[in-house]
């Protein structure tokens, strides 16, 4: 299986990977003509083998989530303290939990 690169660039942003605990990571986001940086908290994804229609076959493969995908997947932040305590809350389970308040129903 492919791994996951630490740098990644598309069109407008360069992407470094500050941290990765299992398939929980976070990269710096980079805008490339401003230079502000952005922090992502992501939940690597695995893409099976696939074949396309040319017959070529695309290994099996981690992936950065799509845009789709952000809220579920993927979280941007300001701060790299904030990014770290989504980082966390991710590792210990919590962070899709629903508040206390409404999970307890009277």
């Amino acid at each position: 299986m492919q791994v996951l690169e630490h740098e990644i660039e598309d069109g407008r942003f360069q992407y470094v990977q500050v941290e990765r605990h299992g398939d929980i990571a976070i990269y710096t986001q980079t805008h490339k003509a401003s230079g502000n940086v952005r922090y992502e908290v992501i939940k690597i994804r695995i893409q099976p083998e696939h074949t396309w229609p040319t017959g070529v076959t695309t290994p099996e493969k981690e992936a950065y989530p799509g845009s789709g995908s952000w809220g579920l997947y993927g979280w941007t932040f300001f701060a790299l303290e904030a990014a770290q305590q989504k980082m966390r809350e991710l590792l210990q389970g919590t962070a899709d939990e629903p508040p206390e308040s409404a999970a307890a129903e009277p």
